[in-house]
């Protein structure tokens, strides 16, 4: 059954979660031949835990800011990449954030 767009971002996050749900719970081909009864991937993987990280601790890890100049058109240049900041800005320093 095909699956209405999501219009908004919580349409977005319970659409996520249904296939989540859907794709975890569901016999799989890939474990139909199993002989230990687990043939979805929540009983394959349901031992596996993870460690559950604070979000400050997140926000620290994964925001990374590089300072760039920005050239005479507006752009800085980033590993491979020109990214556009603003032309009014021309020899200025920036930051990018990852």
């Amino acid at each position: 059954m095909p699956v209405p767009a999501a219009r908004t971002w919580p349409e977005v996050q319970e659409t996520h979660e249904r296939w989540l749900a859907d794709y975890n719970y569901q016999v799989h081909w890939a474990h139909q031949a199993r002989e230990d009864g687990r043939h979805c991937p929540a009983e394959v993987l349901g031992w596996v835990t993870g460690t559950v990280y604070a979000e400050d601790e997140l926000r620290r890890v994964f925001t990374v800011r590089f300072r760039r100049r920005l050239d005479r058109q507006g752009y800085v240049r980033f590993r491979h990449w020109r990214v556009y900041g603003e032309r009014g800005l021309a020899g200025d320093e920036g930051a990018v954030w990852l």
